[in-house]
């Protein structure tokens, strides 16, 4: 019985160590994400409340999104999933500031901005001095990564706000390649 619980335990902690969080992914795809004026800054701002991600049906015309074939089957899974997502998740500061990637043998440190997860009062502070500055600083907020059955597509919302009367944003759809995420592409913008 002893050994049977060990193996049971150990099992459960391989299965964890594959699984990779959402910070994971996104520390994976940061520089394509927000882009070389974004993270060539000191600091990058994220609420730290996990939007809800949306997968608007005009955003794509019968199985195509951008001009790529996406199957039924997994547009199917990404809208059960989006119904079963979990509200009020936050993202986990410490994690997206992980500059260490290790590959292979050989460790990197990776020069990207610190990330900064705002409260909503921190957030609504910095809107308001924007509304006055020049140079208004952009928040991010970043939605749930929701996942096909198989965990190798992927899509999640990404929004960009300056200050409280103007904001944009889009879908982002990513797959794991050999066994990193990239973005395959962008589609669904809107903007207020």
């Amino acid at each position: 019985m002893k050994h049977l619980t060990v193996l049971i335990l150990l099992l459960f902690s391989v299965n964890n160590l594959r699984a990779q969080t959402d910070e994971q992914i996104i520390n994976e795809i940061f520089f394509d994400l927000f882009g070389f004026h974004e993270w060539s800054k000191d600091t990058l701002l994220i609420v730290e409340v996990k939007e809800k991600t949306i997968l608007f049906e005009d955003s794509y015309s019968s199985d195509y999104i951008a001009g790529f074939l996406i199957p039924k089957n997994i547009l199917y899974e990404w809208k059960k999933n989006i119904e079963e997502q979990i509200f009020l998740s936050e993202w986990n500061e410490k994690s997206l500031n992980n500059n260490i990637e290790i590959i292979g043998e050989d460790t990197i440190f990776v020069k990207k901005p610190v990330v900064k997860c705002l409260s909503e009062n921190e957030m609504k502070k910095i809107l308001v001095k924007n509304m006055v500055m020049e140079h208004p600083k952009l928040i991010y907020s970043l939605g749930n990564i929701i996942f096909d059955n198989s965990g190798e597509h992927a899509i999640f919302s990404l929004t960009r706000v300056s200050d409280s009367e103007s904001a944009s944003g889009h879908t982002v759809l990513i797959k794991k390649v050999f066994g990193k995420w990239v973005i395959i592409t962008r589609f669904g913008y809107w903007m207020t």
